[in-house]
């Protein structure tokens, strides 16, 4: 038990933490420092670049609550399992990470083994998770804002078949390899595209999250979370800000919602695109399949001091593609 604690405030002393209650927030980007270590992620055998923050991944027992003759719950452990891995990380990973999420919003699954190596500031690793048969079961796309000057992170959830915990790794990790040159993102450059819609004054889209299905192992540890089949996705509404005037929006709801014209001929498909910095280069896509608006909201936007009138549109979408160049 010693053992386990000085790991895990060896953990909160470095950039990440590995937490064992569940996933939580990851620490404000002011209170993380590179300067004490890194984490990078291993798949398949092969480092596929460093994240900006990991959580979760450690085993865990279910408590138990019985009624008693006592005036107290009787309590005992349960089923054992396994936490999820939350990642964080920008546009400098391996493509293989892309790819592999690519793959899992078209629903082509894949179990892969991995790691999550941790070294300290001069290279030396001092721990390793170590996962096996797991599945991307959320990803997060970055709300894109055209006044956030802030760096751009995806995430992805990973809920593993098994963990184990190497509290004795050892050896080298290039603190500069692994991966292809950072790129900074920066979730003012985008590229959104809509059929029939100017979308030039557009300002902001919110985050998008797709959650995908649990997929059973056979000897599962959480077999009660697992959704019942056919197994279906639900893919997020895409919520936009722009500027006035936007007469192409208030003629699409006003056919779509007011005048019920809302089958699939009337639905619309679209893209955004998530640049880099000389807002050329694209470094991913976001296709959009069947969007369907479904509210439109006038907003009041503090714009330094002033208050400038836009207006919020919301739109369903049955199905996403991640498109990697």
């Amino acid at each position: 038990m010693r053992n386990v604690l000085k790991t895990l405030l060896l953990c909160t002393v470095m950039t990440i933490v590995w937490s064992n209650t569940g996933v939580g927030a990851a620490p404000p980007a002011d209170k993380r420092s590179f300067a004490s270590g890194k984490f990078a992620i291993e798949i398949d055998g092969h480092i596929a670049g460093f994240v900006n923050a990991v959580e979760g991944g450690l085993a865990f027992g279910d408590v138990v609550k019985e009624n008693g003759e006592d005036f107290f719950f009787k309590k005992h452990l349960g089923n054992a399992g396994f936490r999820d891995i939350r990642l964080e990380f920008g546009a400098d990973m391996d493509k293989s990470v892309y790819d592999w999420i690519a793959a899992s919003l078209a629903m082509n699954y894949s179990r892969k083994d991995g790691a999550i190596v941790g070294a300290d500031f001069q290279g030396n690793v001092i721990s390793r998770l170590e996962f096996q048969n797991a599945l991307i079961t959320e990803v997060t796309f970055p709300a894109v804002d055209a006044t956030s000057k802030d760096t751009a992170k995806m995430s992805i959830v990973l809920s593993p078949e098994r963990t184990v915990l190497n509290r004795k790794a050892s050896g080298k990790l290039g603190l500069t390899g692994g991966a292809k040159a950072q790129k900074k993102w920066l979730p003012a450059n985008f590229r959104l595209s809509i059929d029939g819609i100017d979308t030039k004054k557009v300002s902001k889209i919110d985050a998008l999250t797709v959650k995908l299905p649990r997929i059973n192992f056979g000897d599962c540890f959480r077999c009660e979370e697992l959704p019942p089949s056919p197994i279906k996705v639900d893919f997020p509404d895409v919520v936009l800000t722009t500027g006035e005037p936007a007469e192409p929006l208030y003629d699409w709801f006003e056919d779509f919602v007011i005048q019920g014209n809302n089958g699939d001929s009337s639905e619309k498909g679209g893209s955004l695109e998530y640049l880099s910095s000389d807002l050329k280069t694209v470094l991913f896509t976001l296709k959009f399949r069947n969007l369907g608006i479904f509210e439109l909201m006038p907003v009041a936007v503090d714009a330094g001091g002033s208050t400038v009138p836009k207006l919020l549109a919301a739109m369903y979408c049955e199905s996403m593609e991640f498109v990697v160049p």
